[in-house]
């Protein structure tokens, strides 16, 4: 009766051990796959809130920030001042592109033109009117962007 029983504890515990480790190892894939889920999630809404930096620039001009066809952006739009932004590499690789952003402080805009590529981090510039207002405008450092669509 004593080796019944010893038995039968040995094989409950074995049991309770290998359940309770395929146990564990379904919890930590589960929160595996969770935290990788969580991931994407966070990256997704990076993407739509940024602190960013602004500039302007006046294509017509020919003037800061402006490249060698003033009258088409890099989506081949006619620029609009107090309308059209372009954006920095890193927030076009983010999918900002093609997209409208409000900038607090200065409103809607779409992104429809691509800076230069040595301009470095986060980084819109705003179509101006004339030259002497996006000059004027100068720089302006930690502004909330929000993706509209």
């Amino acid at each position: 009766m004593k080796q019944i029983l010893e038995g039968a504890i040995s094989v409950l515990f074995f049991f309770l051990l290998t359940s309770s480790t395929l146990f564990i190892w379904d919890i930590s894939k589960e929160m595996k796959l969770t935290r990788i889920a969580l991931e994407k999630i966070v990256k997704m809404e990076e993407a739509k809130f940024q602190i960013v930096t602004l500039s302007a620039y006046h294509p017509p001009t020919r003037g800061i920030n402006s490249d060698k066809n003033p009258k088409r952006t890099a989506l081949m739009r006619k620029p609009k001042p107090g309308w059209t932004a372009a954006c920095s590499d890193e927030l076009a690789e983010m999918g900002w592109m093609g997209k409208k952003v409000y900038l607090k402080g200065y409103g809607v805009w779409k992104i429809e033109d691509k800076m230069n590529k040595s301009v470095k981090g986060k980084r819109l510039d705003l179509c101006a009117p004339t030259l002497k207002l996006a000059n004027k405008f100068g720089i302006e450092s930690a502004v909330l962007a929000v993706i509209l669509d």
